[in-house]
């Protein structure tokens, strides 16, 4: 079954690779050089800030001041040898890439079946799985999935720009796995050419990438924008104050009740509008799709 959020992903898919009406150059993307020394867990202190986007989308409005104790969360996205030593403690799942209850995508559309083993490598985010089985991971890990707010303030960590790197789009492929050139390569057929192309960057990868492969944001997390779109603890509601507490600006956890689950960050098939740090898509808790993972967050000790 295919959640309400991919009526506009078919649109996404298919605008998801720009090229500048002005450049004629493809942008080559100058590889970020991983460091085994960056930690994996990152402190983040706590604050407030402004969540949401005025000049958004409806459901990104109004924004509002919140302000949020200090937490922890992953560095970066929860990798497939990460998710396979919960597997081995026979406390999650396998991730669902061969049973065929996985949405992929394929060069001619969207299809329940198996995925391209790619998506397996160790060091890559964990995909195929649904809010429930994040959510597990997260608990066998003392863990939990972030609240939005918490997954907003980290994304952002005190910037004020558009993306999270800057204004700049041509600097995306150095910052951020999106829709790019390599990926319109092989889904050529499903994106269809049917929206004008903004960005003329790559960065060599069509499908997900290792973590760490982009560079970090401020507060030294990885993938926050794009990569895979991560599930968040919350329940979607379309605007910000519905379902909320009265005066609820202090460590948010949105609505008691709803059908979709938020969904932060965009990924690799996602086109710039998606990719800023205040977009929010939802999907149904059970729905797995390939390009759907996630991080966890902790209690400061």
């Amino acid at each position: 079954m295919v959640s309400i959020r991919f009526s506009s992903v078919f649109l996404a898919i298919a605008c998801i690779l720009l090229t500048s009406a002005t450049a004629q150059t493809h942008l080559a993307a100058k590889p970020h050089k991983k460091s085994s020394a960056a930690p994996e867990i990152v402190t983040i202190p706590g604050g407030q800030f402004l969540m949401g986007n005025n000049s958004g989308e409806p459901d990104e409005r109004p924004q509002h001041a919140i302000t949020l104790d200090t937490f922890k969360i992953d560095a970066h996205e929860v990798t497939n040898a990460q998710f396979e030593q919960c597997v081995k403690a026979g406390v999650c799942a396998p991730a669902h890439y061969d049973d065929n209850t996985c949405n992929v995508m394929t060069p001619t559309g969207w299809w329940e079946g198996v995925a391209p083993t790619v998506f397996k490598d160790a060091d890559k985010p964990v995909v195929c799985i649904n809010w429930y089985e994040a959510k597990k991971y997260c608990e066998w890990k003392k863990g939990a999935l972030p609240t939005e707010a918490q997954w907003e303030y980290a994304a952002r960590a005190h910037t004020t720009t558009k993306y999270v790197w800057g204004d700049d789009l041509d600097k995306a492929c150095e910052c951020a796995n999106i829709a790019d050139i390599d990926g319109a390569k092989v889904f050529e057929t499903v994106w269809d050419n049917r929206y004008p192309l903004k960005t003329n960057c790559h960065d060599g990868n069509a499908y997900t990438a290792d973590v760490k492969s982009y560079k970090p944001n401020k507060f030294g997390l990885y993938d926050m924008t794009g990569n895979v779109w991560e599930w968040c603890n919350d329940w979607y509601s379309p605007h910000y104050i519905v379902g909320r507490k009265p005066n609820e600006t202090t460590n948010p956890v949105g609505p008691d009740t709803g059908y979709y689950r938020v969904l932060r960050g965009g990924s690799a098939e996602s086109n710039p509008d998606h990719i800023t740090a205040t977009y929010r898509d939802r999907s149904m808790p059970h729905y797995r799709m390939m390009y759907d993972g996630f991080r966890c967050v902790y209690k400061k000790d």
